[in-house]
This record gives structure tokens, C-alpha cells and sequence, in this order.
């Protein structure tokens, strides 16, 4: 394509068409919120003050390009996966079943900021237990 296809080709893409997009996973570019509404961050903003992923927020004022809320709890549940890259001053493991990846305990373990605010309850067969066994596929390493 030359330069002046390309230049054109862009223009036809204009501001409205992309606003009006609908893509899973993209917030739409014009999302519409009131007073008492339930929010959620979806990045790590503020973790000092509380604001990380995950974090539940109620919109108590808006204003043209402020949201104010308020945070109703930083986190009830999350992913192994997802408290990656944090560092949580309380962190409680339930285990219904055994580790099933390589490193998920080191990476739950890493994230607490203390051992005092590390809190692990083990089940098996509906019976509480004080040992897991943290399972390593060897296949997956074999061509490492």
C-alpha cells in the first residue's frame, strides 16, 4: 500500500467508529454509572492505600472526570494466579484438592508479607489435613 492509500485507509477510521466497538474483554469507550454503584479496579492503582486488582469499590460521586468511591473490601477470593506481582499482609490458602502446577505454592507462599498472616487450611475426603503434596508433571520438564 503507498503512503496516500495508507493516509486514507486511516481516515476512514474515524473517532465514532471506533467508539462504537463492542469487544469482550475492552471496556466500551462510554460506560454509564450512577451513585451506589458496585465497581471493580481491574489494575494495580494505589497498593499501598488498597487499590490493587480486584479491589471493590461503591461509587458514592461523580463529577465530569472523577469517580469517587468507596473500597467495600480489597478482595473476598483469588486465583493463585492472579495474586501474582502483589504483596498481601493477609493471605488464607484453602487447599480442597492438591497443588496442580509447578510453583502455585511458592507463588502463594511469596505473597504474604509474613509468616504470622499466612492462614492454610488442607481438606481431603471433607477431612481437615496438615500436609499437601505440591505436584510437579515431569513431562512438562523434560525438554527444558
Amino acid at each position: 500500500m503507498t503512503d496516500a492509500a495508507t493516509t486514507k485507509c486511516y481516515q476512514a477510521i474515524t473517532p465514532e467508529f471506533l467508539y462504537s466497538l463492542k469487544t469482550f474483554g475492552i471496556p466500551n469507550h462510554k460506560i454509564r454509572l450512577k451513585t451506589s454503584t458496585s465497581i471493580m479496579l481491574i489494575w494495580n492503582s494505589d497498593q499501598a492505600e488498597g487499590l490493587c486488582n480486584e479491589t471493590r469499590l461503591i461509587v458514592s460521586r461523580m463529577t465530569n472526570h472523577v469517580i469517587e468511591a468507596q473500597i467495600i473490601y480489597v478482595s473476598y477470593a483469588m486465583t493463585i494466579t492472579k495474586s501474582q506481582g502483589q504483596s498481601l499482609e493477609f493471605v488464607g490458602l484453602y487447599l480442597p484438592k492438591l497443588i496442580f502446577s509447578h510453583g502455585q505454592l511458592y507463588v502463594t507462599f511469596s505473597r504474604v508479607q509474613s509468616k504470622s498472616g499466612l492462614k492454610i487450611l488442607i481438606h481431603k475426603k471433607g477431612k481437615p489435613e496438615n500436609i499437601t503434596t505440591n505436584v510437579v508433571f515431569k513431562e512438562v520438564l523434560q525438554n527444558l
